[in-house]
């Protein structure tokens, strides 16, 4: 009887929890998993790639919005994540392997840098993170075994576009859904206290440099996950996909999206998506490179949320 009175007491909170924005988020996400039925493989690995960029930067979003840490290094931890996956790959370890050692890599990367640089003010880990993200750019192009230097090292093997892409979209919703459960955990509640009042947080006892380190190792697992399954999905490994642009961008779609919404991060990948487009159609007018365009337009989405004090979509 008391098992069941503790069901009934969890069905009765989660119904008090349900509100409308979260219908309309799962009827977006049972909507776009027909998806297949409608569009391409060309079209479907573009979604994909987009979708694994989504958990990437909800990773981030933990970090920066629950956590109140501006890392601007998560392009390195999703390079992380793909190198690894990427040279398993190659000798034929299994998707089911290689990706989830990719998660662990970009998770070990990002704990070791904030364990580096977390008792920094903000400012300054913002700019070490920055410069991790240089570092790591220049070490892919540098040294040819990470990724095969300029020519890049090809992946033959992986799901259909069809089958990355429900990949990506479940777990698009599961770090949705893992953002809100850690959000509201010790972990969360102990980072949001430290954001808002580090000085009162660590008096009343909360490790605030350890939960930090966590939020960081967080993020660098979704992250790491992104760069395994997306290496597998683009069918080569292209270190100028790891630039410190990746990790820009992966910023600027937190901030515009919401920082603190489970979606927000998903959210900013949407319009930066639809965005996109028009940079493109704008830059094919003006005789401006693909590469300079979206550059652009991520630089003004930022600006422009910074100068709004925006909070984001979401």
């Amino acid at each position: 009887m008391s098992a069941l009175a503790a069901f009934s007491d969890a069905a009765r909170d989660a119904r008090r929890a349900w509100h409308l924005r979260a219908t309309l988020a799962t009827a977006a996400f049972v909507v776009a998993a027909f998806a297949p039925l409608v569009f391409g493989d060309s079209r479907l690995a573009d979604l994909a790639g987009g979708l694994y960029l989504a958990v990437a930067a909800t990773g981030l979003a933990f970090a920066v919005g629950i956590g109140g840490v501006p890392s601007l290094a998560q392009g390195a931890f999703v390079a992380a994540g793909a190198v690894v996956s990427a040279r398993l790959l190659q000798v034929g370890t299994p998707t089911i392997v290689a990706a989830p050692l990719g998660a662990v890599t970009g998770a070990a990367t990002a704990a070791v840098v904030a364990l580096l640089f977390v008792r920094l003010p903000r400012a300054g880990i913002a700019a070490a993170t920055w410069i991790v993200a240089w570092l790591v750019a220049a070490a892919l192009e540098a040294l040819g075994w990470f990724l095969g230097g300029s020519e890049g090292l090809v992946v033959t093997a992986g799901p259909s576009p069809a089958g990355h892409y429900e990949l990506a979209l479940a777990l698009t919703a599961l770090a949705a859904l893992g953002f809100a459960a850690l959000a509201r955990s010790a972990l969360g509640l102990g980072l949001a206290a430290a954001r808002d009042r580090e000085a009162a947080a660590a008096a009343c006892g909360i490790p605030v440099q350890r939960l930090r380190v966590t939020a960081f190792a967080v993020s660098g697992a979704a992250a790491g996950l992104a760069g395994a399954l997306g290496v597998e999905l683009a069918g080569i490994g292209d270190p100028s996909q790891y630039g410190p642009y990746l990790s820009f961008k992966l910023f600027v779609v937190v901030l515009v999206g919401g920082a603190v919404a489970p979606l927000g991060a998903t959210a900013g990948v949407l319009v930066l998506g639809i965005l996109s487009v028009a940079a493109e159609a704008i830059g094919s007018v003006e005789n401006v490179a693909h590469a300079r365009s979206h550059a652009l337009l991520a630089a003004v989405m930022l600006l422009g949320v910074v100068s709004l004090g925006w909070d984001g979509i979401v």
